[in-house]
């Protein structure tokens, strides 16, 4: 009974030392990836967006080749 409160306690200190480890931990390099994402329903038109533009395109099927045809971009 003994050994399982001092091995519960032990487990709890490096818990809340990793814990504190953790929050105090800043990110070595800012992030500076593009933003980037495609809007659609699976069927018709989709959105293109992307660094706070927005496109316009549609999806043709002659012969079951998909045909992509985007539109020029607009900025907000």
């Amino acid at each position: 009974m003994e050994s399982d409160i001092y091995l519960k306690t032990i487990i709890s200190i490096i818990a809340i030392f990793l814990g504190v480890i953790a929050y105090n931990t800043q990110p070595s390099s800012e992030a500076n990836a593009p933003i980037e994402m495609i809007v659609g329903k699976g069927k018709g038109p989709i959105l293109h967006l992307k660094n706070g533009k927005i496109r316009y395109c549609d999806f043709s099927n002659p012969d079951l080749k998909i045909l992509v045809r985007c539109y020029n971009w607009y900025t907000k």
